[in-house]
């Protein structure tokens, strides 16, 4: 402590452990993720985690060592161009570290609320469908074998047997394309929040679907409705194609809310979209997002 005495009055400067006997210092801090990517154009919020939870100033401030690449504002990165940088959260003499990689959008992709979508459905595994009009196929959850999206299969083409265990989709059963993964769960619902995304039930070339707009850009996909396979346990033969005006999209993360035969998925048709739930045998449509190498 400083103490300046100026015609009588006592003005008190700064403030330390030895004026502050009370005070309780910083120990550590953490960071959510210690490494990001991120494509251009798109944000994340950063979380620190001071310790002790007491400590008496927990003020955290934020640096970027590449501001070219990515900026921070109150833990908020925003991805400016392809590179990389160092994000440092400070607290006290605490400090922490993210390593952020910034790549560019790919030209089949669409930046729309945050999350980069493929414009076409999967179709065989580690391919996309000719047209965002176009069914693809249609996959049992957690598998990587495919479904035509149209027509009739026998039964001996279906597995009936539960693809139960996993809480995630798998790497080695996701089909889609390299340097494409399925969605998950939190970036399925981005499409669904009407503040920043416009959900519109269209027909585009004689296909029924809907179109997820971005508000802000104007990006949009189309999610064409496929209907899905069933599992044939109450009134259908198992792998009968059903709803085939309704949209039925995986998302690559196990609902823990639902017995372990079931999870939910996007569902959508003349009305607003929504979450469902649906059993796991069931073959639904994927719509991809992008990752950065």
């Amino acid at each position: 402590m400083i103490t300046i005495c100026l015609a009588g009055l006592t003005i008190f400067s700064g403030c330390d452990k030895e004026s502050n006997p009370n005070a309780i210092a910083i120990t550590g801090i953490n960071l959510d993720v210690v490494s990001h990517k991120l494509f251009v154009g798109t944000e994340y919020t950063l979380t620190a985690t001071v310790t002790p939870t007491n400590a008496t100033d927990k003020n955290v401030t934020w640096t970027s060592n590449n501001e070219n690449v990515a900026t921070v504002v109150n833990g908020i990165v925003t991805a400016k161009t392809v590179g990389t940088a160092t994000i440092t959260a400070k607290a006290g003499n605490q400090t922490a570290t993210c390593a952020i990689t910034v790549g560019l959008v790919p030209a089949d992709g669409v930046l729309i609320n945050g999350v980069v979508w493929a414009t076409s459905n999967v179709d065989a595994p580690g391919t996309f469908a000719a047209t965002p009009q176009s069914t693809g196929m249609l996959y049992q959850w957690n598998r990587m074998k495919a479904y035509p999206g149209t027509g009739k299969i026998s039964e001996s083409q279906w597995d009936n047997t539960w693809p139960v265990g996993a809480n995630t989709w798998e790497k080695a059963n996701d089909p889609s394309p390299a340097g494409w993964r399925i969605c998950t769960y939190e970036e399925q619902r981005t499409l669904l929040n009407t503040d920043k995304v416009s959900a519109v039930w269209t027909t585009i070339s004689g296909i029924k679907g809907t179109t997820f707009t971005d508000k802000t850009s104007g990006n949009f996909i189309f999610l064409p409705a496929v209907g899905y396979r069933t599992s044939g346990m109450v009134y259908n033969d198992p792998g009968s194609l059903v709803d085939v005006e309704v949209g039925h999209y995986w998302n690559g993360t196990k609902a823990a809310s639902y017995e372990q035969y079931l999870t939910s998925f996007l569902m959508f048709y003349s009305a607003s979209p929504f979450f469902s739930s649906v059993g796991l045998r069931c073959a639904l449509s994927i719509r991809s997002v992008a990752e950065i190498d």
